[in-house]
């Protein structure tokens, strides 16, 4: 029996009666229990003491931590962004491409030079299939669209064409569209974090960027940040200054769409005297002539403007909007496109050249631009029934026009860029209400009109710097090849 062993081996002296043992043994085996059972309760409450004092300790740390986010909340504690520290690794030539502040020129040709881009229909296209259809010419810009919320952009489409570029060698125009949220809800934190992401392509690929941010901002169809020049400078001078602060690779682009037709709508009134605060500001910012109205006699441009030390190059979106009764563009002159630049009168308040690209001796350039070939979307024919031949000389005439008011011996020195709205489109007729026309703006979908482009830029020689003879330092200025 078990018991009896380990009883005998307890007590040797006494192992002679079995029964003695048992006897003495068994107030041993009554009383055990009780002890065991005593023991167990104690260690029982001595459990739940530390348990409650550590559940006591938990709900004191979750409350200071809840009680310093609301105190963090009502004081609305601004975000404040990491040190300015380059992230990733240069590859150009060696030095880092960090800021430096001994070199303020920002991706500009020298005088007398002009970059030629295109901006390209992304879902079908690429840098690399422009260049086959332009038989071997590679454009020095190529631009490109990314849209902006409060939480995101658009990071891998960013790389994706940065990386394209970059094997033909040439500058991303990167245009930003707030879309989604009022421009005013963009945090700092994802501006931060978007200068960052252009640091990484001018360094990661090697490739330059003209930023354009929120483009068009004087017009009234893109409600994010239309007309709302306090909201839009604010984040303007933000990026601004991140961008400034982590590279000289990236210049940033102030781009207002063309002031005719400002303000694109009814005379706009005073708000009320009980209006938002801000949109008072708004208004006044805008009714540049004090007549308590904001009409075309105001001035497009100046309200927008962010300021001199934030701004690299000064952009318009400009096309051909001059329509014949037929329904056709009508051909372009070089003093049409001068006087769009200049304002019907040089010395007016729509002189977007003279007020800002020569007064602070910025680099000009048409951010998007072009000449369409306006079509009947039934039919496909192009309005006026014009000839291959006549459509051609059509698309000439406004290249040609650019050309001839900036690099080819034109009035306007300081216009250094344009880039070309590679695409067609169906879009309303400005001519007939409720009426959708095939507008077909390329220059390379056919063999004819590329001919054509080819000749006359082949005219211009080294004052046109392809892509193939381009070279941006670290330091933002530029080597001709």
């Amino acid at each position: 029996m078990q018991v009896e062993s380990e009883l005998v081996h307890r007590a040797p002296r006494v192992a002679r009666s079995n029964s003695y043992v048992l006897k003495q043994e068994q107030p041993k085996q009554v009383h055990a229990p009780i002890r065991k059972s005593f023991k167990k309760s104690c260690c029982g409450f001595l459990f739940c003491i530390k348990a409650t004092l550590a559940l006591l300790i938990a709900f004191a740390a979750l409350g200071g931590m809840a009680y310093k986010i609301i105190t963090m909340k009502k004081e609305k504690v601004p975000w404040k962004p990491p040190p300015v520290v380059p992230k990733f690794t240069p590859t150009l030539n060696g030095p880092e491409c960090a800021y430096d502040a001994r070199f303020s020129s920002r991706v500009e040709p020298p005088d007398g030079t002009f970059f030629w881009g295109f901006h390209l229909d992304w879902s079908k296209d690429t840098p690399r299939k422009l260049v086959d259809r332009l038989n071997g010419k590679k454009p020095s810009i190529i631009n490109g669209f990314i849209d902006m919320n409060a939480t995101d952009f658009q990071i891998d489409m960013i790389n994706w064409m940065a990386q394209e570029i970059s094997f033909i060698g040439a500058i991303f125009e990167v245009t930003v569209v707030p879309k989604g949220t009022p421009i005013e809800e963009i945090p700092d934190s994802l501006l931060y974090k978007f200068a960052q992401q252009m640091q990484h392509i001018n360094a990661l690929y090697g490739v330059p960027v003209l930023l354009r941010f929120g483009h068009e901002m004087n017009g009234n169809w893109l409600t994010a940040y239309s007309q709302k020049p306090r909201q839009y400078i604010q984040a303007f001078v933000t990026l601004s200054n991140y961008v400034h602060g982590l590279t000289n690779m990236t210049a940033m682009v102030w781009g207002p769409n063309i002031g005719t037709g400002y303000p694109w709508g009814p005379d706009i009134p005073r708000p009320a005297a009980t209006a938002d605060p801000i949109a008072i500001e708004n208004f006044n910012r805008m009714d540049t002539n004090g007549d308590g109205l904001i009409t075309n006699l105001d001035d497009p441009y100046l309200p927008y403007f962010p300021g001199e030390e934030y701004v690299d190059w000064v952009a318009l979106s400009l096309y051909q909007y001059d329509i014949a009764g037929n329904g056709q563009s009508n051909a372009a002159t070089t003093a049409y496109i001068q006087a769009a630049i200049q304002g019907d009168v040089p010395t007016s308040n729509r002189n977007i050249y003279q007020n800002f690209a020569i007064r602070y001796r910025k680099p000009f350039m048409l951010g998007e631009t072009g000449l369409a070939v306006n079509s009947d979307p039934q039919t496909k024919n192009p309005y006026g029934n014009l000839t291959p031949a006549q459509q051609v000389a059509l698309k000439e005439s406004w290249w040609q026009a650019i050309l001839a008011t900036s690099v080819n011996g034109g009035a306007l020195p300081k216009f250094k860029a344009a880039t070309w709205f590679e695409e067609t489109k169906e879009e309303n007729d400005y001519i007939t209400a409720n009426k959708i026309i095939i507008k077909d703006f390329t220059i390379t979908a056919d063999p004819e009109t590329v001919a054509a482009f080819n000749r006359d830029t082949d005219a211009l020689g080294a004052r046109i710097t392809w892509a193939n003879r381009l070279n941006v330092t670290c330091a933002g200025g530029l080597i001709s090849q």
